[in-house]
């Protein structure tokens, strides 16, 4: 086994090699690209809901790029499993999975103006996800990522009316971090959703348990249901074994907003945009109560 890893990692560094020639080399028409805004992200989500159709919101940021050349990303540690895994869920096709890439900057959308460093990158590093990510799919349009914290910090009544949006369209159940509180879960999702805990650090050394615990979880019937993930890059694999293997469902990507309304500052943003984490829990809590 070591030394088919040996020459597993031998190849691997000759294909990022190549790789990183070709994206120095390569030219990308990054405004031919169709970048559809926060907004724009957000609504297209609940139409799918409203009608109650099969869809997904896979998050790919930098990190699962990198993740399927199989570099580390986060905290979640790279190998070829992964790898293999995050490639082949880039290129699921359907006309309600919506994907994402990290492509905000300065002239590209006018909530790409507001956001703060974390959120927003410089067009070059745009550039350098965008064309490494062509080189895993052939991205005629992408969608934000953003949606959450962009609005959690730039317009929360926005953001709180869609949280509340998900919880009364039946959040079944949520896979992430096992140190998210249930009280939080509660005020989020309801006190029926479901709770499959992952591990805070490489929690796809653990998919095969999480994925069994999940179905297990989701009744199979045909009440249509949300899925939320919260669980990093590693999140995405299992967003696209879930597809394969239930119907009727949405599958949403809840993405660093949970880590901050957690206290945890593990992204840039979190920091930059001085989000206010009591403010905003206190604000959801009001909101709840008065719509009851």
């Amino acid at each position: 086994m070591k030394v088919v890893y040996k020459i597993y990692q031998l190849l691997l560094y000759v294909f990022l090699f190549l790789m990183h020639l070709q994206i120095l080399s390569g030219y990308t028409n990054f405004y031919s690209v169709k970048f559809y805004d926060t907004r724009t992200t957000l609504e297209k989500i609940k139409g799918i809901i409203q009608t109650k159709e099969k869809g997904a919101y896979f998050r790919f940021g930098d990190g699962d790029v990198h993740m399927c050349v199989g570099l580390n990303a986060g905290w979640q540690r790279g190998n070829a499993k992964i790898s293999l895994e995050m490639t082949e869920t880039f290129l699921l096709e359907h006309k309600n999975i919506i994907k994402t890439l990290p492509l905000h900057c300065i002239g590209n959308g006018e909530d790409s103006e507001k956001m703060c460093a974390g959120m927003r990158f410089s067009e070059n590093r745009c550039l350098r996800v965008l064309r490494l990510a062509q080189k895993i799919y052939d991205f005629e349009s992408v969608y934000s990522p953003w949606i959450l914290p962009f609005f959690a910090v730039y317009e929360p009544d926005v953001c709180i009316e869609f949280l509340k949006f998900l919880k009364k369209n039946n959040c079944a159940l949520l896979i992430g971090n096992k140190n998210i509180p249930r009280s939080l879960i509660n005020l989020l999702f309801g006190n029926n959703c479901q709770f499959v805990k992952t591990p805070p650090r490489n929690a796809y050394s653990a998919i095969d348990r999480i994925e069994r615990e999940a179905l297990n979880k989701i009744k199979k019937d045909t009440e249509y249901k949300i899925i939320i993930t919260s669980m990093g890059v590693s999140g995405r694999p299992l967003q696209k074994r879930l597809w394969a293997k239930l119907d009727n469902v949405f599958l949403f990507d809840f993405g660093s907003l949970m880590d901050a309304l957690c206290g945890l500052r593990t992204r840039q943003w979190i920091g930059k945009s001085k989000f206010n984490r009591k403010k905003f829990i206190k604000k959801l809590k009001n909101y709840t109560s008065e719509n009851h």
